[in-house]
This record gives structure tokens, sequence and C-alpha cells, in this order.
């Protein structure tokens, strides 16, 4: 395959689940929709070039109006050549 000869793009993403909005028009009126792994934070791409171990450190600030235990990481792996998805992991924050 010519495109495992190619580098891989690694993204991280956090999600936030819980999230809701009020709807003030239109056929859902006056409900509230649910709103479930919104991405909040995307970073990357960031190149790995497919050695055994990538390794990625970020620091941030989680803005006061995110809810920590509504929190999620996915990190996924994209062929930097066609696109696919090649691999993907989520986590549930907090990690206890």
């Amino acid at each position: 395959d010519p495109a495992a000869d190619q580098d891989a793009l690694v993204y991280l993403a956090i999600y936030e689940n819980g999230l809701g909005s009020e709807v003030e028009r239109g056929e859902n009126a006056g409900k509230r929709l649910q709103h479930d792994y919104v991405v909040r934070r995307l970073t990357g791409p960031v190149r790995w070039y497919r050695e055994p171990v990538v390794r990625f450190q970020q620091s941030l600030s989680l803005p006061a109006d995110w809810v920590i235990d509504n929190l999620g990481i996915v990190v996924f792996v994209q062929d930097s050549v066609s696109g696919e998805i090649q691999q993907a992991l989520r986590l549930e924050l907090p990690c206890r």
C-alpha cells in the first residue's frame, strides 16, 4: 500500500456532553435540544512519521463554563494522503 509509507496526522479533540440550547423559532420552538459529543477544542494535526511511539504534550486552561465531569478526549490518526481514519481512541474525563 503506497499510503502506508506516507506520514500520518494525529489530532486530539476535547468534547463535552450535556450541552443544550433553547430553540426560539421554527418547528422546535419552545424546546430545549440536548447536544452530546460537542467538540470544544481540536488540536492538530501533529505529523507522525510512523515511529513506534508518538508523544504529544500540551497544557491548556479549561474555560469556567466547561463541566469537567462531562468532558472527554478523542485522539485519532488520519492517513495524510487518503484522509482515512486509521485509529481512534476515546477517554472520558476526569481520569480516575
